[in-house]
């Protein structure tokens, strides 16, 4: 019989204790311009590349055709490492406690340089950093990021400190922290201001810049703007904004029905991956002028093979049966100069040891990649593959890198990014699961993974002639030109891509004066996806008296963890 899957613990334990949320930074010396698109070369100064999440760089990446691991060091938590200077960054939670730490590692040997685990405040007294919401963000020799944790003003338990934290890049100590601030989406940091959820902070000494009452989620931070994101719980309806970098002063805000799932800023536009209801979801991508916020293009983003609801029967626990409900995602965006990259996935194979799938529910659960022009929104290319994506993907040197799983194996796919060609697939045995996307820097790859159970990893790869690949059967490039849309016969073609007139983004005011352009229009959400839908039954095989504590605690542990999310 083949092995339990180490997934299927986590979707039906979380079932079983509450549920599971399926859905997954930093200017080095050589920093990015305030409309940089792409990384440095030498650096991947935040956890998605650049201040304005692109996801992108001109770094060389891996030639493959396979992957060997030239160091591993153990991590708590999954997330793409910062680097810059040499060093590699990375935060770290300790346990399941709201506080963390911040870690340096040599680039070239993975050597340990040094450890930030703690904070002295006012009173003389040593406390533990708040918990990072993300990996750090590097700036001229300082390492920024927002700690979850405690205020100090309540410290009634050994938690973490929450605030916005400075660190020096050299040495890991503490800069400069406001405790009186925090950061739910991270923060980013350019041309010498640190942004965060409400505000601009110096990046020097810490102080206020700007700073507004209305608390939202820091999407990005591009040209002269800074995005945010706005949830009102009064008629469950969220608005993205654009603020001034200078000053705060918002310049338009827009008000749709979706949900945003995940953004990338350039100097003129805002890219959004978006979903629907959960009833009915279908899943988008469009493209918000960065002038007035208004719609310049939406395309669909279906997802492609079979969701299915599963049901399992867990009889040493209750006879009754478990439904899990292998809920579809997409990622958030990665773009180039050219184009805007989008990976889907039907489902998640879970991890809780129990029914074993056959082979044609892993070719029939399948992640898409969708390549979109980043002016018209026009589908110009999508890679199809039974292989499960793991996380969003990132661009470099017109290469196309994303991270998947493939019955209990690991692997990283390289797509040329102009045609969408398969150039390797190589295995990565042993690394892990729930990998962070790609950071690609001076021909290799660092990524991480974790098991919340037994501990996780971070790792670079590089390139070898001798190495092993899995299987993708049924993997394949479907471009959008004359020559190839007559082999187009075995799946349905993504529907065309929608004008702003059929988007479901409404315009609901706009601060800044239109010289062109014409007004959002109030319009209707897009039909949705109808292409997933089936239902299969398993009986479960493995005892399941342990699901109620280890359950608790890895359902607590991924917690707002999405796969594809990126790492913000």
């Amino acid at each position: 019989m083949e092995r339990p899957t180490r997934r299927r613990f986590l979707q039906a334990a979380s079932m079983v204790t509450g549920g599971l949320l399926l859905s997954s930074s930093a200017s080095s010396a050589a920093s990015c311009e305030s409309d940089g698109l792409f990384a440095p070369e030498d650096a991947w100064p935040a956890p998605q590349g650049t201040a304005g999440r692109t996801r992108a760089t001109k770094a060389k990446g891996p030639s493959g055709p396979y992957l060997e691991t030239q160091w591993t060091q153990g991590v708590r938590e999954a997330g793409s490492p910062t680097i810059a200077n040499g060093v590699v960054y990375f935060s770290d939670t300790i346990s399941y406690r709201e506080e963390g730490a911040v870690q340096a590692y040599d680039i070239e040997s993975g050597k340990i340089l040094w450890t930030q685990r703690d904070v002295r405040v006012k009173s003389g007294e040593t406390v533990p950093i708040g918990a990072p919401v993300t990996p750090p963000v590097a700036f001229n020799n300082s390492l920024y990021f927002a700690g979850r944790g405690e205020k100090l003003q309540a410290r009634s338990r050994l938690e973490g400190l929450a605030g916005i934290y400075a660190l020096d890049a050299a040495s890991g100590e503490v800069q400069w922290l406001r405790s009186d601030l925090t950061s739910r989406g991270g923060v980013e940091v350019i041309d010498g201001n640190v942004y965060f959820e409400r505000g601009a902070l110096d990046a020097a000494t810490g102080e206020t810049i700007w700073e507004v009452d209305e608390s939202g989620e820091l999407l990005g931070v591009a040209g002269n703007l800074a995005y945010f994101s706005y949830w009102d719980r009064t008629v469950e309806r969220e608005s993205i904004a654009a603020r001034d970098t200078t000053t705060g002063k918002e310049q338009w805000r827009v008000e749709h029905a979706d949900r945003v799932v995940g953004t990338a800023a350039t100097s003129d536009t805002l890219y959004v991956t978006s979903k629907t209801s959960v009833e009915n979801p279908s899943y988008a991508v469009y493209a918000l002028s960065g002038t007035d916020g208004s719609v310049k293009w939406r395309s669909s983003a279906p997802i492609r093979g079979t969701a299915p609801t599963t049901t399992y029967t867990v009889g040493s626990i209750s006879e009754n049966e478990i439904t899990v409900d292998r809920a579809p995602t997409i990622s958030v965006p990665a773009v180039d100069e050219s184009r805007a990259y989008v990976l889907t996935r039907s489902y998640a194979e879970s991890w809780f040891p129990g029914p074993v799938m056959s082979e044609s529910d892993y070719y029939d659960s399948e992640s898409t990649l969708y390549a979109f022009d980043r002016s018209t929104g026009e589908e110009v290319w999508r890679f199809e593959t039974p292989i499960q994506a793991e996380a969003a993907p990132t661009v470099a040197d017109g290469i196309v890198y994303f991270v998947g799983n493939y019955k209990q194996t690991d692997a990283i796919y390289a797509l040329d990014a102009e045609t969408g060609k398969k150039c390797w697939l190589s295995a990565i045995p042993n690394h892990g699961w729930m990998n962070s996307s790609p950071t690609v820097v001076n021909n290799s790859i660092f990524t991480s993974a974790v098991d919340p159970m037994v501990g996780g990893k971070i790792s670079k790869f590089e390139s070898t002639e001798c190495g092993e690949s899995v299987p993708d059967k049924g993997a394949r490039t479907v471009r959008n030109d004359s020559d190839s849309v007559a082999n187009q016969t075995s799946l349905d073609a993504s529907p065309a891509s929608q004008s702003a007139s059929s988007s479901s983004i409404k315009d609901t005011k706009h601060l800044r004066s239109r010289e062109s352009g014409t007004p959002n229009a109030g319009l209707s959400p897009s039909a949705p996806d109808k292409s997933f839908s089936s239902t299969q039954k398993y009986d479960w095989r493995s005892p399941l008296t342990f699901i109620g504590g280890l359950g608790l605690s890895a359902g607590a542990y991924l917690i707002n963890r999405s796969p594809l999310k990126g790492d913000d």
